[in-house]
């Protein structure tokens, strides 16, 4: 099973799972209330900041990669 830790990490970081890892990650979510909140509030904020971003015309890929990770790093705090 996996933790509330390796779950949030993968949230804050995206890191890669292991297959093993992608089949309990759902069960993990299915039977963890918290877990399940901050993974509903990682998505709203990564929707809300790509909106946002998609409204800013002169903004290269390069600059939203370098404030996405200052934004995620921030959180992680």
């Amino acid at each position: 099973m996996l933790s509330c830790k390796d779950v949030y990490e993968h949230l804050s970081s995206k890191k890669k799972l292991t297959l093993t890892q992608k089949l309990l990650y759902p069960l993990h979510l299915l039977i963890c209330d918290n877990c399940k909140t901050v993974h509903s509030q990682f998505n709203i904020l990564e929707n809300s900041f790509k909106k946002l971003i998609n409204k800013i015309s002169n903004v290269d890929d390069k600059k939203v990669k370098e404030l996405e990770e200052r934004i995620k790093k921030d959180l992680d705090k």
